[in-house]
């Protein structure tokens, strides 16, 4: 389902259908707590884009909302030692937690987003995959440092800013 760039300019197409055809591009290669955890991580994205009255679309796929979907991650509280069978128990241990999720978590969960942009942009559906580092200097936000990761991609580090 190879899709032809026309312009730099892609018309905004919905998430979810994207996703699922994502996902089943690489379901074969996928284990079970693979697939997942890309679910939930999807989900979770989704549901921020919800919460940020962003669209469900591919134009929410920006350098600058990644960016700020990082700032809001870094923030979240972090919770372990939990039995997860109640939603109570969770919500109280957010509630009494000090402690943010780490960076290593943020960069877990971005893993399937990055994969993603990754085949988006391959399929000629996303303009510009947020997580290349072309252009990023003259985007305007600064304030955000990446260090890179080699082939995995960029890893985010403490300090962001949230983008306008």
């Amino acid at each position: 389902m190879a899709r032809t760039r026309e312009s730099s300019t892609v018309r905004p197409e919905d998430l979810a259908p994207l996703i699922d055809e994502s996902k089943a591009a690489s379901a074969t290669i996928w284990s079970e707590a693979t697939k997942k955890k890309h679910e939930a991580d999807f989900a979770r994205f989704l549901a921020w884009l919800a919460r940020s009255n962003r669209p469900q679309t591919t134009e929410s796929l920006s350098f600058a909302a990644v960016v700020q979907y990082v700032d809001d991650l870094l923030h979240q509280p972090a919770v372990h030692g939990v039995w997860r069978g109640d939603s109570g128990s969770v919500k109280k241990a957010r509630a009494a937690a000090g402690r943010t999720l780490s960076r290593n978590t943020v960069h877990s969960y971005l893993s399937p987003l990055r994969t993603l942009c990754s085949y988006l942009s391959s399929e000629g559906i996303l303009a510009d995959d947020p997580f290349r580092r072309r252009g990023r200097a003259r985007s305007g936000v600064s304030k955000c440092r990446i260090r890179s990761r080699g082939p995995s991609g960029p890893c985010w580090t403490a300090g962001l800013a949230a983008a306008s």
